[in-house]
């Protein structure tokens, strides 16, 4: 299939999940740095990035992740592997801010240690 699409195309989309990577990956420092300076009983008050923003950033990223997955899937492996690594961090993002917004430590806990190793690939 990749051979009916232009290379500058082609090109242009390698760059765009190596940037969605870039972002994903500057989520998850920020909500870990957080967690680091704050832990669970204060992370819900930090401000710039809240984990409201932390969320909704993710759920952007998301969006950009499954669009380019619909039309990327199994094309190349290794960028499928990488978006598909962006989603399961998008996940625990969104899992860590729900239970830390819900009071759930050990939920909370869990996620992070998920986010945390994934992070570590």
């Amino acid at each position: 299939m990749n051979a009916a699409l232009p290379q500058g195309f082609l090109a242009e989309t390698d760059e765009l999940i190596f940037e969605i990577w870039d972002k994903v990956q500057g989520t998850v420092q920020d909500l870990i740095r957080q967690d680091a300076n704050w832990g669970f009983s204060k992370i819900v008050f930090v401000e710039n990035p809240s984990l409201l923003q932390l969320i909704n950033a993710a759920e952007m990223l998301e969006s950009f992740i499954d669009s380019v997955l619909k039309h990327r899937l199994g094309e190349q492996y290794d960028e499928t592997r990488r978006l598909l690594n962006c989603k399961n961090q998008v996940v625990n993002i969104q899992s860590v801010a729900a239970a830390a917004l819900a009071g759930n430590q050990e939920d909370y806990d869990l996620f992070l240690s998920r986010l945390k190793s994934q992070a570590n690939c």
